[in-house]
Parts: structure tokens; sequence; C-alpha cells
């Protein structure tokens, strides 16, 4: 896929993430794991082909929009949250 995650503190923060088909068909979802009891901050990079991303829950219903910066998302975790996000 497109997703490229990146992180400024090395991968260990968030686990292996892998993409998945969203469950409705639209888009591809993406989970992240902050495994550290610290919070955490990272940016994950996206491909040409998305034009919208936004953070779901686990259902992947909406949880509102996410901070973008051309194609890099800017978020956060809390410790031990599982940060979920829809590209499409």
């Amino acid at each position: 896929t497109d997703v490229l995650p990146t992180y400024p503190g090395g991968p260990t923060a968030s686990g292996a993430p892998a993409p998945k088909a969203a469950q409705d068909g639209r888009g591809v979802i993406l989970r992240l794991c902050n495994i550290t009891s610290e919070p955490v901050w990272g940016e994950v990079q996206f491909g040409e082909g998305y034009r919208s991303v936004e953070r779901v829950n686990l259902n992947e219903e909406p949880l509102g929009p996410v901070e973008r910066e051309g194609d890099r998302v800017r978020l956060s975790a809390k410790p031990n949250e599982i940060v979920t996000l829809r590209f499409t």
C-alpha cells in the first residue's frame, strides 16, 4: 500500500503497524499502538492515491479530523493507546 509510517522515536512506540482494507470498503485502515507507558507523538506519511484521512475508533466510526500537512499526518497517542486512521 501507499501508507508509510515514520517515527521520530523509532518504531518501538508503535509495534508493527499493518494497513488493511476498511470493513465498509471505503479506504484503508491503519492502526498504531503506543506500547509504552508514556505519551508519544509521530507522523504518518501517505501516498498520492489518498485525498483525506480521519481518526476513527476500533469499529472504524469517525472520531474527527487529524492534523495534516501535505502528505503527512501528525498525531499523538496516550500510554497504551491504539490510534486508528482511515485513508480514503
